[in-house]
């Protein structure tokens, strides 16, 4: 039987060998499609990384094709529905985090390539699909790299694509938003994590899902929706994720409070929460969060958080979206400096 760590290689490899990514390779698509339509947050990750977004740029003009670059969403999205309908965007490439990669996903058609250009602090969905900063790996990816569709989850008309969460750590998101100035590192976090671990309450959250064991419904202090097998700091709380088998994996934790969220994560260091009592694993295509019946009435309800930025406040409903994305990556005999 193979263990968590086993089960996440093996869903990295699924998705990235699977046989439509086999047969969608760039061979089959329209090569007369010459414009790259580049989306930056200019405040994604650690430092200003403008002079590489211009080396980005200037590589991929000197490949032969066009580029537009785009820092505001709202005309990016205008680019690439007007590129889309003229039949002349070959990529989209979301230079930044996880966050910025989803709202990125969010307005590009699903048969229209996505590229990552990991700027952000964590870039969880980068690091799972094996991508790093190279300017000469996105390059070949535009002219001869592999296509690998990918599902997505939709929050309220919103897409995620690594996890949507509930609970202690949406608020240290939501704390966060509060005091964001620019760019950030993991110690930022230091902050909103102290604050609301004095002031989070930990209210109970109630999950209803359509799941492999049929409709089920229970409650939670802690809930973790997965797409993709990444949590931040590395946290292993479902390594058996998978992104191309048109499930989502939600994972909940029973117990309130601080205590319980120190002794949860020990467990998670250790690999062994899944046997913790109170934690809860299933997949579901379709789930509602929502506060239990009678309880925190006159309270303001519990955040949600997607891919590392805010989402909205409860209810909520989720659901999942089968290849809904699809990543362009470089091609297997692609080697750094080529």
């Amino acid at each position: 039987m193979l263990t968590e760590e086993q089960q996440a290689g093996a869903s990295a490899l699924r998705l990235m060998n699977n046989p439509v990514e086999r047969g969608r390779g760039w061979q089959g698509m329209d090569t007369t499609r010459k414009l790259v339509i580049i989306v930056a947050n200019p405040a994604s990750g650690t430092q200003d990384r403008s002079a590489e977004l211009q080396r980005l740029q200037a590589a991929i003009e000197a490949s032969g094709l066009r580029v537009e670059l785009f820092d505001a969403l709202d005309l990016a999205r205008q680019s690439i529905a007007q590129a889309t309908n003229t039949g002349d965007l070959r990529a989209v490439v979301a230079a930044g985090g996880d966050g910025t990669i989803c709202s990125v996903a969010s307005m590009t058609p699903a048969d229209i390539p996505l590229q990552i250009f990991p700027m952000g602090t964590e870039n969880l969905l980068a690091k799972y699909l094996g991508v790093s900063r190279d300017i000469d790996a996105v390059c070949a990816s535009l002219h001869r790299g592999r296509r690998v569709p990918m599902d997505a989850g939709r929050v309220d008309g919103k897409l995620f694509l690594v996890v949507a969460t509930c609970g202690f750590d949406a608020e240290v998101v939501w704390q966060m938003e509060r005091i964001r100035r620019g760019h950030i590192s993991r110690w930022t976090y230091t902050a909103p994590i102290l604050r609301s671990m004095w002031r989070y309450r930990f209210p109970r959250i109630a999950v209803r899902t359509t799941s492999t064991a049929g409709e089920l419904e229970w409650t939670a202090a802690w809930v973790f929706v997965f797409n993709v097998p990444r949590y931040a700091a590395g946290l292993p709380i479902c390594r058996q994720a998978d992104p191309a088998d048109g499930w989502l994996d939600v994972c909940t934790f029973d117990r309130g409070g601080v205590f319980w969220g120190f002794w949860y994560l020990i467990r998670l260091w250790m690999g062994n929460h899944h046997r913790s009592r109170g934690f809860r694993h299933v997949r579901a295509r379709h789930l509602e969060l929502f506060l239990p019946h009678g309880e925190g009435r006159g309270a303001v309800p519990p955040c949600f958080q997607i891919d590392g930025d805010i989402g909205g406040q409860l209810p909520v409903s989720i659901a999942v979206e089968p290849q809904r994305v699809c990543f362009q990556l470089p091609p297997h005999d692609y080697e750094k400096g080529e």
